[in-house]
């Protein structure tokens, strides 16, 4: 093979394999799923409030040479898909909803959505995806809060698929909302 031959030769192979480290960018969907006989209400009424605390609507970077135009962010609004999971769960708890004069104020906050990639080695990457979510309910004057945390990390021999995001960061979402919908210290303090 002439040096020609070789120079051009290599040259495809490093943009291919450029071409290869580069990731697009990506959108998840979150689908929180609370079963529906977690908790039960006793009918008071509830005025629901939700906070997205993250100081970025990017939750992480799939990686690749350009980490930075990579990015994973939701595909919609979380604050908006939260409150509806919320008022749902509640509503159909037995709880009445309303926007004036409630017995009882509760707010769900999300507090981080987390997404990252390592190299465990030369072939190897490590994916965690994290997640917090903290709730505060007011009754006459006396407060309950509490939060919780989700973390899942899982190995691949090369960057995470997009399947992959999407199932390891519905996983650690799915269990942080689950948890704060189901807390027993939660059912307790609004059923007293």
């Amino acid at each position: 093979m002439n040096r020609l031959t070789r120079a051009a030769l290599a040259g495809a192979m490093t943009l291919l394999l450029a071409g290869c480290a580069q990731l697009s960018p990506q959108q998840v969907t979150f689908e929180p799923d609370v079963p529906e006989s977690s908790i039960q209400g006793d009918g008071s009424t509830l005025w629901v409030d939700v906070e997205d605390n993250r100081p970025s609507n990017v939750i992480g970077q799939r990686g690749g040479v350009y980490e930075d135009s990579s990015d994973i962010t939701p595909a919609g609004n979380l604050r908006e898909l939260l409150r509806t999971t919320a008022e749902e769960t509640l509503r159909e708890a037995g709880y009445e909803l309303v926007e004036m004069n409630p017995r009882i104020e509760f707010t769900l906050s999300l507090d981080e959505l987390n997404y990252a990639v390592e190299d465990v080695d030369a072939a190897r990457k490590e994916a965690t995806a994290s997640a917090k979510i903290s709730i505060q309910a007011v009754k006459g004057g006396t407060i309950y809060s509490n939060a919780f945390r989700s973390q899942r990390t899982i190995e691949t021999l090369r960057f995470p698929s997009p399947e992959e995001n999407s199932e390891i960061l519905n996983h650690v979402f799915n269990a942080v909302v689950e948890r704060a919908l189901t807390d027993p210290g939660l059912q307790a303090f609004l059923n007293e």
